[in-house]
């Protein structure tokens, strides 16, 4: 009888092993796509001075991933040929990728962008002097900054295709609505926030992809050392912005807090539909619950309203919160931003074609034209709520210092480290994400201390 069963065990994985193999190499004549296909081009008129992706890159939309060089060659075309877009590098991965940040913006915004930036910074200190005169005067000219990032993970690829179709629809679009948009807008555009990660997967994607929908299909079952998800070290830079111990995190950090936007999306996949906030509880304490939730609100109906009006599934809440400081949510949240993450659904893991349970097809074509229709919604919700959305934004830091002075604890002190390696590690941690530290110049004595848990602390 064991000899039996063992025969069948044996039978049966060989027989699902080879069938599997088999039917995943045979490429599919048709596949039933989603209700309607999106039209990337629909939303002209077009000014007509750019190429579109698809002729830069070779391939429409969904039909393949760009490679990082690719990607690099759509940047620098739109920012030689556009007077809407300023190309800056942030930085460069552990495999010597430059990542890149886009500001994009009308050209009278671009040409006063210094300007801007240097208002923005004095909106966001609270000890910046500005009497309700003043305010309403700096408000008048003050774009609102809007930071849209994409595949932090890098198997989340849908993100990066996504974000060279919303850029050209941005510089080369005649649209009134984004035209008018941009002269209120700010848009800072992170591609690709993980390079390397991402090459890794693309490599493995187009190398093996033929479009097979089964979720078996060879394509999708790549190895986990050339899976994507994480940077080159194999970290999740999802889970870095507290620590900040790679890369790719203080580049980024280091350009987010230069500019310090009011409103943060991340854009990630893949979900069974699409997802935008609100968001989940739980919310970090250190933030207005009341303020945060209002903010994530209005986005939220911003992007319902242009998904509806395709006939998109979307939902909320769920388990996406808002609380660990590590998140690309969370964090720019902690910094003023309204933070949101965004899931697509379809591509990346899933395979550039996914047969879901009630036989329909997730295509990742449709997973980019979600992506895309849901940051210039955002774009569109932060022009429409500029002036409120800048004003709680410098509320945001007035109410921070006025509670930092009525706490319990006014300061922390850092006494002569034992381990003064550790000491500055720690110190450095703080400095990346724009906490103030002093060091003191002459001896002092404290008053009344107690420990990080509360206790009196040992001499």
């Amino acid at each position: 009888m064991r000899f039996r069963r063992y025969c069948s065990l044996v039978l049966v994985s060989w027989f699902l092993a080879s069938g599997a193999a088999l039917r995943a190499q045979t490429p599919t004549p048709q596949l039933v796509p989603e209700p309607r296909e999106f039209d990337f081009y629909a939303r002209g008129p077009y000014r007509g001075t750019l190429p579109r992706p698809a002729d830069l890159l070779g391939y429409a939309p969904g039909d393949f991933y760009a490679n990082y060089g690719a990607i690099e060659r759509v940047l620098r075309d739109y920012a030689a040929k556009s007077d809407r877009v300023k190309l800056m590098e942030m930085g460069r991965t552990n495999e010597f990728r430059t990542m890149y940040l886009l500001a994009i913006s009308s050209p009278g915004n671009l040409a006063r962008l210094d300007a801007i930036q240097a208002a923005n910074r004095r909106l966001a200190d609270p000890r910046a002097a500005l009497n309700p005169g003043e305010l309403d005067t700096l408000l008048k000219r003050q774009p609102i900054i809007v930071w849209l990032s994409y595949n932090i993970h890098g198997d989340e690829a849908a993100g990066t295709e996504a974000a060279m179709q919303v850029l050209y629809q941005l510089l080369d679009g005649n649209d009134p609505v984004l035209n008018t948009a941009l002269e209120n807008v700010v848009v800072l555009m992170n591609p690709c926030q993980n390079p390397d990660g991402r090459e890794r997967f693309v490599t493995w994607a187009n190398a093996h992809g033929i479009g097979r929908p089964e979720t078996f299909a060879y394509e999708k079952t790549n190895p986990w050392n050339v899976q994507g998800r994480y940077n080159h070290y194999y970290f999740d830079l999802n889970r870095d912005m507290l620590v900040s111990s790679q890369v790719e995190s203080r580049a980024a950090m280091a350009a987010f807090l230069a500019w310090k936007p009011q409103v943060s999306a991340d854009h990630h996949g893949e979900t069974k539909e699409y997802f935008f906030p609100p968001a989940a509880l739980p919310i970090n304490a250190n933030l207005s619950r009341l303020e945060l939730e209002k903010w994530l609100e209005r986005f939220g109906r911003g992007n319902a309203a242009a998904f509806d009006r395709h006939g998109w599934l979307y939902y909320v809440r769920d388990v996406f919160d808002v609380f660990y400081p590590g998140y690309w949510d969370s964090w720019p949240a902690l910094h003023g931003a309204t933070g949101m993450t965004y899931e697509t659904s379809g591509g990346g893991k899933l395979g550039r074609n996914h047969r879901r349970d009630d036989e329909t097809i997730q295509t990742l074509r449709n997973a980019i034209a979600k992506h895309v229709t849901a940051s210039l919604a955002t774009i569109e919700t932060a022009a429409a709520n500029r002036v409120e959305r800048l004003r709680a934004f410098r509320q945001h830091f007035v109410d921070a210092l006025a509670a930092g002075g009525l706490g319990d604890v006014r300061q922390f002190v850092v006494p002569p480290p034992r381990d003064a390696r550790r000491a500055g590690e720690l110190l450095s941690v703080l400095l990346r994400n724009g906490i103030e530290v002093r060091r003191a110049r002459t001896e002092f004595t404290v008053k009344a201390s107690r420990d990080y848990l509360g206790r009196e602390p040992q001499e």
